[in-house]
């Protein structure tokens, strides 16, 4: 699955205390593995993301946390989990994107080092999710092609 219900529980070494170190063995222990990650994301950038995450989720969490107490209507749950949503299909394409950058671009990213390690820090990085948005607002065409778009099957037959 490309997107998954809910975020998995990480897999962090109890031995460390912080959130921090927890985060940062996990990056160093899966650093070498091709598929961990956002492709081609240099070492510093996969643990600046692990960072930007962890405090993401954490202030998701107060969120997450008010809800809890006051659940929110069934109306607003229906409106997001509906096929006329715009969420699911916008968070397969940006799976799409984090997997295979420069899918939607046209310029493909730069290819690995020979050794195999991440080792430049990439020049777009950030710039993976953050045009979505704006294009989602402003173009009725695009939210339509991106609703019926059958992002079914292996990621092969959906490139």
């Amino acid at each position: 699955e490309r997107v998954l219900p809910d975020a998995p529980l990480a897999e962090y070494d109890s031995g460390f205390l912080t959130q921090a170190m927890k985060q940062l063995d996990r990056v160093l222990n899966h650093m070498d593995e091709k598929d961990y990650g956002i492709v081609n994301y240099s070492l510093v950038e996969l643990i600046a993301h692990s960072f930007h995450m962890s405090e993401l989720w954490a202030r998701a969490k107060l969120y997450y946390d008010e809800l809890a107490l006051s659940p929110i209507s069934s109306t607003i749950c229906d409106s997001l989990t509906s096929p006329d949503s715009d969420v699911l299909p916008a968070l397969e394409l940006l799976a799409l994107k984090i997997k295979f950058p420069g899918l939607t671009s046209g310029s493909p990213p730069p290819a690995p080092p020979a050794d195999g390690l991440k080792k430049d820090i990439s020049i777009s990085a950030y710039e993976i999710s953050y045009g979505l948005k704006s294009k989602l607002k402003q173009s009725p065409k695009y939210r339509r092609h991106l609703r019926n778009f059958d992002f079914d099957g292996s990621d092969d037959d959906v490139i």
